[in-house]
């Protein structure tokens, strides 16, 4: 894969992700110090659990969709290598970190979750 073809390809993952999952940001203000203390006070081990649950959930969905792009960018370096050893072997490898990957961002979700029943 040439590296124009790889740059086209990035590309076009990116629009695809902007297209799909439109990120919106919010913007907190902090106004004197008796606002920084009453939001400092207002956290429980309920609010901080939401807090986790959320980031879990999101780089759950962020990971899964990168895990996906490494298999097929395995897979295509797997069918290109044409039984070139290095290539094939690094197709292996890529193959191997993505189901790494995965099975670690999954099991932190899992460990989330867990820590929230067990507590909930």
């Amino acid at each position: 894969m040439s590296s124009n073809s790889k740059r086209q390809l990035i590309s076009c993952v990116f629009v695809f992700l902007f297209v799909c999952f439109r990120v919106t940001t919010a913007h907190a203000q902090v106004r004197s110090d008796d606002d920084l203390r009453n939001l400092v006070s207002g956290l429980t081990a309920v609010k901080i659990y939401e807090a986790f649950d959320a980031v879990s959930k999101w780089a759950l969905l962020i990971g899964l969709m990168i895990a996906v792009i490494a298999y097929a960018s395995a897979g295509i370096a797997f069918f290109a290598s044409r039984g070139d050893q290095t290539r094939l072997a690094t197709a292996k490898k890529t193959a191997i970190y993505a189901t790494w990957g995965t099975a670690l961002i999954v099991l932190a979700r899992g460990i989330v979750v867990l820590i929230g029943k067990f507590f909930g």
